[in-house]
Parts: structure tokens; C-alpha cells; sequence
């Protein structure tokens, strides 16, 4: 491309001239608005030609750049006013195919592929960043249920994974309507992060006994009806964030023995749900108790056996808010 060619948008080469753009006056792009007498194709910031043209800056300006901004070497177009034209957003990564999730292991040359009991005739694994240990699994068996799909595999000590972890990092759940029992006792797990489970409707027990699980994220979750021992006895469970809850009818033991906890999630209890003993044994709650009883009992909630059961019992902030709980929320019966 010959130099008096070249155009330059806040000094980005690759944006092509616009058309009928002449190299003398542009003001925001609007070639139509006619050149401010004493105005030569020289310089101006943003229409000011008492600016004094900067030292080192020929007499050619590039969109709405700092003074102090040398002019980029090669261009030689004059570009007077303040023309700015923003670039369109990136493309983002190419979304997962359907009933895939991404993982990533602590272990970055961990190589699933090669483990017995990570390799299955219902599932397949392509490495997406071996340099970062990212692989997606990719579920091929037929049908909309996940039930009990990862039994006990993602284990230290099992499947030959030793001390590795794990993490899921998002997924493709489309056409997955049960998730029930999914991830049971997979206690290599440490933080899940789903962003599409709109069509997900069961996740009772999905991530039952994961001991070793810290973080969860899931959105999408409007059309879940039953998450009824859905975190039961994740004991290092510290942050949960469940996009919508409105549907759930069910939910007892949801967060039983969640020890990790210092603060109850905020949820819906629009649908009236079971919540027996759904809070019962988070000991360290500090926070959350006396506005998850307020929301329920606003609710209409009327199952409600052991609820809040030793919920905060062993911090002061918590004790203070479980003692503000009526006695049938927080008892056997």
C-alpha cells in the first residue's frame, strides 16, 4: 500500500479509509462538516487549531491521540477532529459442544487419557490447553439423564489420579434434564463453574459428599424443581451461587454438614419447598440465617424440621441470629 494511502484511527493501521474521507478534515467521522477557515490539513485537536502542534509531531494527526503521542511511523495521512471509530468486539471463544465440560487439573501434565478409570465408552476427552491441563469431556451416551454419570470417578487415590484435582471450569448441559447424583463423591473436585443449565430440571445429590469442594457457580437454574441433598456433607464448601431457585420444591438436607460455610447463599423459596433440615450443621455460618428464615417464612415454607439445626452454633454472630429463629425451625420437630 503506497504511504499516502495509509489511514490511521487512534494510530490502528489495519481500519480501512472510509470512503469519501479526503485527507484534509474529518470531524467524528462526518466528512460533510466543512474545514474551519484557517484550518490547513496541518494539525488540530479536536477542532482547536490554537493548540500548538507538539514537538516531534509532523503535520499529520491521528484521531484523538495524546499530544505527546508520536506519530506512527509509515502513516501519512492528514487526519484533523476528534474521528474515533471503535472497533468491534473480539469474537469470543467457540461455545462447548453439547453435553461437554471443561476441566482443569491441578497437575498439568495430567493426561486423563491415559488413566483406566477416567476412560469410558460413554464419554470421550480432547485436550484444549495441555500447557494449562485443560481438557473437555465430551458425554455420547444417548439420552437427557446424567444420573449418577460420575459416580466416585474424579477421587484422589482412585482411577490412579493420586493427589490431582480438579476443576470444572464450564459446560454445555444442553439436552441434560437430571443431574441427579452426577458428581457424587467425586472428592478430587474443587470448584465448579456451569453457565447454561436451563434446561436441567433434577440436581438432588449432584454434588453429594464432594468433600473437597470450595466453589460452585451455576446459573440458568430456573427450571430446577429438586435439589434436595444437593451439597450434602460438602464440608469445605465455602461460596455457592445459584442463579434462580424460584422453582424448587424440594431442597431438605440441601446444605447439611456444609461446615465450611460462614455465610447462608441467598435463595428463592417462591415454590413453597420441603426444607427440612436444610441448613442443618452449618456450625460456622456467621451470616445469612435470620434472612434465609425471613425469606422462607415470608415465603409460606411450612416444612420446615430442623431447618436451621445447630446452624451457627459455633460462631457468636450466628448463635445470635439462630437464637432470633422460632424453636419449630430449628428443632426435630
Amino acid at each position: 500500500m503506497a504511504e499516502s494511502e495509509m489511514y490511521a484511527v487512534n494510530g490502528d493501521l489495519s481500519i480501512p479509509k472510509p470512503r469519501g474521507v479526503s485527507e484534509v478534515y474529518i470531524v467524528n467521522g462526518d466528512t460533510s462538516v466543512a474545514k474551519p477557515k484557517g484550518v490547513s490539513p496541518v494539525y488540530a485537536v479536536n477542532g482547536d487549531t490554537s493548540i500548538p502542534k507538539p514537538r516531534g509531531v509532523s503535520p499529520i494527526y491521528l484521531g484523538n491521540i495524546e499530544s505527546e503521542v508520536a506519530r506512527p511511523v509509515g502513516v501519512s495521512v492528514v487526519k484533523v477532529g476528534n474521528f474515533s471509530v471503535t472497533p468491534p468486539e473480539p469474537p469470543g471463544p467457540p461455545p462447548l459442544p453439547e453435553k461437554t465440560l471443561r476441566f482443569k487439573f491441578s497437575d498439568p501434565s495430567f493426561d486423563p487419557t491415559s488413566k483406566s478409570g477416567l476412560r469410558s465408552d460413554i464419554w470421550t476427552w480432547a485436550v484444549h490447553d495441555a500447557d494449562n491441563g485443560i481438557w473437555d469431556l465430551t458425554v455420547t451416551k444417548t439420552g437427557s439423564s446424567w444420573y449418577q454419570l460420575f459416580f466416585s470417578v474424579f477421587a484422589p487415590g482412585k482411577n490412579n489420579m493420586g493427589s490431582v484435582t480438579a476443576e470444572i471450569l464450564d459446560g454445555n448441559l444442553t439436552g441434560v434434564e437430571s443431574c441427579a447424583y452426577a458428581f457424587y463423591y467425586c472428592i478430587a473436585l474443587t470448584a465448579v463453574t456451569l453457565h447454561d443449565m436451563s434446561a436441567v430440571t433434577i440436581t438432588s445429590q449432584m454434588f453429594e459428599s464432594c468433600t473437597n469442594l470450595a466453589y460452585v457457580s451455576l446459573t440458568g437454574t430456573s427450571s430446577v424443581t429438586s435439589m434436595g441433598r444437593m451439597f450434602y456433607n460438602c464440608q469445605s464448601l465455602t461460596s455457592v451461587s445459584l442463579s434462580d431457585t424460584s422453582s424448587v420444591t424440594d431442597m431438605p438436607y440441601m446444605f447439611y454438614n456444609c461446615q465450611s460455610l460462614t455465610s447462608l447463599p441467598e435463595l428463592s423459596y417462591a415454590a413453597k419447598p420441603n426444607m427440612n433440615y436444610t441448613f442443618k450443621n452449618c456450625n460456622n455460618a456467621e451470616t445469612g440465617i435470620l434472612d434465609a428464615y425471613n425469606a422462607a417464612n415470608s415465603a409460606g415454607v411450612t416444612s420446615h424440621v430442623g431447618t436451621f439445626m445447630d446452624c451457627g452454633s459455633s460462631t457468636t454472630t450466628g448463635s445470635a441470629e439462630l437464637a432470633q429463629i422460632p424453636t419449630s425451625w430449628k428443632s426435630w420437630s
